[in-house]
């Protein structure tokens, strides 16, 4: 993104209506109407832009490398503006009970980013409100740091694929959010 790019995105942010809404009760979350910062909004704003990481084949490396630079600068706002942003975007995209499908795969994709999840798996009995979209699962161990994985420079890629089929419970992302921040460290220094 160039500069200018960036100076239009920041001032939408300040010219954006604050976004206002309420999660279903049925979350598991508690209700949320608030002003979000402008930092939450521009978060929500570069999701919204970004393209959906499930719509690249695995050798469209340059769009994925560009999708996992994006979300790694997200990865270094605060954890409570990371929340807010997930949580206006998601609340700016939901159509219905289960929301925006691309949408819930991009917060999918960025949680794994924010925190760091273990590269290794956990246990399938232990991964509890952690979504398994469609992680790989070995020998009763799930992939939950899927779709990413680390090159031998122990950097991020994003190198998992959609697949047709899905398992487990619908995403809920902020309760996924809560549910990582309270097991794993964040990724990245906070800006």
């Amino acid at each position: 993104m160039t500069t200018v790019q960036r100076i239009v995105t920041l001032l939408g942010c300040f010219l954006t209506i604050s976004i206002v809404g309420t999660l279903h009760a049925d979350s598991g979350t508690q209700p949320s109407k608030q002003v979000y910062s402008p930092h939450a909004r521009a978060i929500a704003i570069e999701l919204a832009r970004c393209p959906c990481w499930t719509h690249f084949r695995s050798d469209e490396v340059e769009f994925r490398a560009g999708i996992t630079r994006l979300y790694v600068e997200l990865a270094k706002y605060s954890k409570t503006e990371i929340r807010q942003g997930i949580e206006a975007y998601i609340l700016s995209h939901e159509t219905d009970l289960f929301g925006d499908i691309d949408a819930r795969a991009k917060v999918f994709a960025l949680l794994r980013v924010v925190f760091k999840v273990p590269a290794q798996g956990i246990a399938v009995a232990d991964a509890g409100h952690i979504e398994t979209y469609g992680n790989p699962v070995h020998d009763g161990v799930v992939d939950i740091f899927w779709p990413f994985s680390l090159n031998h420079g122990s950097e991020l890629e994003l190198t998992g694929v959609a697949l047709t089929d899905y398992s487990g419970s619908t995403l809920n992302p902020l309760v996924e959010f809560d549910t990582f921040a309270e097991k794993y460290p964040l990724r990245y220094s906070q800006k």
